[in-house]
């Protein structure tokens, strides 16, 4: 699982904006990548686009995980400190 870019450590409110992600397998041609992101309070924040908004101050979780066809994960989290 790799990650285009870097995410960021620290950001202000608002709109933030994510790398993209890629991964490559051997058994499947295009496994799926979920990108998931939980706001200070745990609540899971809406992603479009690679975008999110940060309503709150605080640490935000970043979740990358990738599924292949048998069931195989790949994960990387990241933490975006906004102030």
């Amino acid at each position: 699982l790799e990650i285009g870019g870097s995410v960021p450590e620290t950001a202000s409110l608002g709109e933030i904006t994510l790398p993209q992600a890629s991964v490559s397998d051997d058994a499947t041609e295009s496994p799926d990548v979920f990108v998931s992101v939980f706001d200070p309070y745990g609540k899971l924040t809406e992603v479009n686009n690679m975008r999110f908004t940060a309503s709150y101050r605080g640490s935000y979780l970043v979740r990358y995980m990738a599924i292949d066809e048998s069931g195989n994960t790949a994960l990387r989290e990241f933490t975006i400190k906004v102030g």
